[in-house]
């Protein structure tokens, strides 16, 4: 291992090393240290480490396209506020979050991927892998860290809108970084960040559809300039059976992402609950995964198994009895497994939907984790 790479792998070692406890642990001015720690290392991986000349093919252009693809998104983005209504910025642009939030921010992404870039030049597994945990623990600083997380909703909104988005985008700014030089990806990063600072509201848009936005939007960048600029070149050698079947397998995945988020935000048609105690065993066992239709003014008889909210908690359970008293359905129900019926009635405002079919044992995984958050609290 030469002098450089030596020196390089202690100071990524050391960029690791200084962003975790501000990721686990920092309250405040989390950003604030991570963009001294960061640009300090940046600046010494540039000093004591030689340049190695490194292939940047299209820079100006790549640089063009990913900030005209930003550009188009966040104008769809915020058009899309006419739709779902707008909300304002918890954050208000002034020359407090320019000195708190926007610049740290912009010094963090600046700095991470100078180091990124830097690391990526040595053509190395390690530095590779050295690079893209620098730059995932640098968008967790972003974000404030995961210090917060203290319930298994924060975890599952931590996991699907911060971790998940940020993975997809590593990898697209590793792609980018090695082929086209930093600029790109710092472009992209700021502008995707940056937006909600400057813009003084943001789209009320569901949290789950975010979610899969901020999934998609970098694979799909991706997936323009690989087309672009590295199959150009292969495209006589595939045949059309190959790239046909490339398609296909993508759009595949795609839908089945998509489907998987929308059964999970429950903000469309349909939706998914897991079924967490045994008071319907033998229909619904413990583990089991519902899918339920939503409630919009079907017809329940008894037996009918529905989804109702009581005491802020989803409920899986049959109608037993339906009176209807001065124009109003009261709903009577029980648990399979239960000896009594459920204490008081429903009325079709507690309804959420009726049950379609199950999924067996799928839902135990999402059961360990909430048991883990309750036992911690």
């Amino acid at each position: 291992m030469t002098r450089d790479r030596k020196i390089l792998y202690v100071l990524a070692a050391a960029v690791t090393a200084g962003l975790l406890p501000i990721v686990l642990f920092v309250r405040s001015g989390g950003r604030v240290l991570a963009a001294a720690w960061l640009t300090l290392l940046a600046a010494a991986i540039c000093l004591l480490v030689k340049k190695r000349r490194a292939l940047s093919v299209n820079r100006k252009m790549v640089l063009l396209l990913t900030a005209t693809f930003m550009l188009l998104y966040l104008t769809v983005f915020y058009l899309s506020g006419l739709y779902f209504g707008f909300v304002k910025t918890a954050v208000p642009f002034n020359f407090k979050s320019l000195i708190t939030y926007i610049l740290p921010i912009l010094l963090i992404l600046s700095a991470s991927e100078i180091i990124r870039r830097v690391l990526l030049m040595q053509e190395s597994t390690v530095a590779s892998a050295l690079a893209f945990l620098c730059c995932l623990l640098a968008d967790l600083t972003v974000i404030g860290g995961l210090r917060n997380i203290r319930t298994f909703s924060i975890l599952m909104d931590t996991i699907s809108l911060t971790l998940l988005p940020a993975v997809t985008t590593g990898i697209l700014c590793q792609f980018v970084s090695a082929r086209h030089g930093a600029l790109p990806p710092i472009v992209y990063r700021a502008m995707l960040t940056l937006a909600p600072y400057l813009i003084p509201v943001t789209p009320a848009i569901p949290n789950a559809l975010t979610a899969f936005i901020t999934l998609l939007l970098p694979l799909v960048l991706l997936l323009f300039l690989r087309t672009l600029y590295e199959k150009r070149q292969k495209r006589a050698t595939v045949s059309p059976h190959a790239k046909r079947l490339g398609y296909i397998s993508a759009g595949i995945g795609i839908l089945l992402g998509a489907g998987l988020i929308l059964l999970i935000s429950c903000q469309f048609r349909f939706g998914t609950v897991v079924i967490a105690t045994g008071s319907m065993t033998g229909e619904l066992n413990v583990g089991d995964a519902i899918i339920y239709e939503r409630y919009d003014d079907q017809i329940i008889t008894e037996g009918t198994i529905v989804v109702f909210e009581k005491d802020r908690s989803l409920i899986v359970h049959r109608v037993v009895e339906i009176e209807r008293i001065n124009g109003q359905n009261r709903y009577y129900t029980k648990g399979d497994a239960n000896e009594d019926i459920d204490l008081g009635y429903i009325t079709d405002s507690n309804i959420k939907g009726i049950t379609n079919f199950k999924v067996s044992y799928i839902g135990y995984p999402s059961l360990w984790l909430h048991r883990i958050f309750e036992n911690r609290t």
